[in-house]
């Protein structure tokens, strides 16, 4: 009889669009599956890593496309002592 689990994962990121305005974007999955081995839940757990990725990927690509938003990226700047 197999075995059931509960698999929730999600993943999120701040991103600075602008000086002061920050974009928060959150994707979560929560999937109930059915296991015979630990191997498979892995492969599984695995499976549903990759579908938030992917689906977190086009939802900062659209979110920003659709806002007309661009991510800003940080500079580190340092001072030559002497």
């Amino acid at each position: 009889m197999p075995k059931k689990s509960i698999i929730k994962k999600r993943i999120s990121r701040k991103i600075q669009t602008q000086t002061y305005e920050n974009l928060e974007i959150h994707c979560e999955f929560e999937e109930e599956v059915e296991w015979d081995t630990i191997a498979e839940r892995r492969e599984k757990s695995q499976k549903i890593s990759n579908l938030l990725m992917l689906d977190f990927k086009q939802t900062m690509k659209t979110a920003l496309e659709e806002l007309e938003l661009h991510r800003k990226n940080a500079t580190v700047t340092t001072q030559k002592q002497d």
